[in-house]
């Protein structure tokens, strides 16, 4: 779709990090991404206090499935999901995304349309024709950067309760998960 450099530009700068491209005509190209790390002090972080639960405790006990096919956006919003404590499993083609869907593991989906192997609306379908309640009801946000009118339509009528266009800020990601579950 063409689309790949600018979410990937996208997410990058939505994480704080960057990406730079030198090319040489008929020698090749380099790539440079810069993606910032937070080293943390184990020893103030044993200090956690258990009284009450944070919202960070709370968001620890909810699993997300990421279904992308591009294993470079997926480890980004892995690496951003579990910043905020989510556990989160992935899947990189319809056919698995089916699979770990149906499994019933999972609070919310992430889910991407332009999959391999069987399409996120077929995907859609298929968990919103589960036989477990549980799977048929989990909140599926679409995550597409070729969303047009028609195929929200569609998704919309296959089920999906949100869209989040790339490329997406990690503020975004959270705020519509959050919506989602219904997590102030």
């Amino acid at each position: 779709t063409g689309l790949g450099l600018t979410i990937c530009n996208g997410i990058m700068t939505s994480i704080g990090g960057d990406i730079k491209f030198e090319s040489i005509y008929g020698s090749g190209t380099t790539v440079k991404i810069n993606i910032p790390v937070k080293i943390t002090d184990i020893e103030s972080s044993s200090n956690i206090s258990t009284d009450k639960l944070t919202p960070s405790e709370i968001l620890n006990s909810i699993r997300v499935l990421v279904v992308e096919d591009s294993k470079l956006i997926s480890h980004i919003l892995v690496r951003m999901l579990e910043r905020s404590n989510f556990i989160v499993d992935c899947a990189y083609d319809g056919i698995s995304a089916t699979q770990k869907a149906l499994e019933g593991i999972h609070n919310i989906i992430l889910l991407d349309l332009g999959l391999p192997k069987k399409t996120g609306i077929d995907v859609l379908r298929e968990i919103r024709m589960a036989d477990n309640e549980n799977v048929k009801n989990i909140p599926v946000i679409i995550t597409s950067g070729d969303v047009k009118h028609e195929t929200r339509i569609e998704c919309l009528k296959e089920g999906c309760t949100s869209f989040v266009d790339k490329p997406y800020s990690e503020k975004l990601i959270l705020e519509t998960i959050l919506k989602e579950l219904k997590i102030e």
